[in-house]
């Protein structure tokens, strides 16, 4: 079975810092890993949590411009789902 490229890092990821008996889900142990120099630490699976305050912080730091263009991609896939 071939995976996806997030699957196939999620694998790396996990198979590189996980350990059962630590604290904390894979993705909380992985989300911590320091290895910085990793060509996949950009790309490695953060929980929920750290996703929600990246965009939020994201957000917070676009310009007006930046900020309307976005808010009007957001509108315009939901007026997609919608239907």
């Amino acid at each position: 079975m071939k995976l996806s490229p997030m699957k196939a890092i999620a694998a790396k990821c996990r198979d590189c810092n996980y350990d059962p008996l630590d604290t904390g889900t894979w993705t909380q142990q992985i989300e911590s890993c320091t290895s910085t120099d990793c060509a996949l630490w950009e790309y490695r699976p953060v929980t929920g949590a750290t996703k929600a305050a990246r965009k939020a912080e994201m957000i917070a730091n676009m310009t007006p411009e930046e900020l309307a263009a976005y808010q009007a991609k957001v509108e315009a896939a939901r007026e997609r789902f919608k239907k």
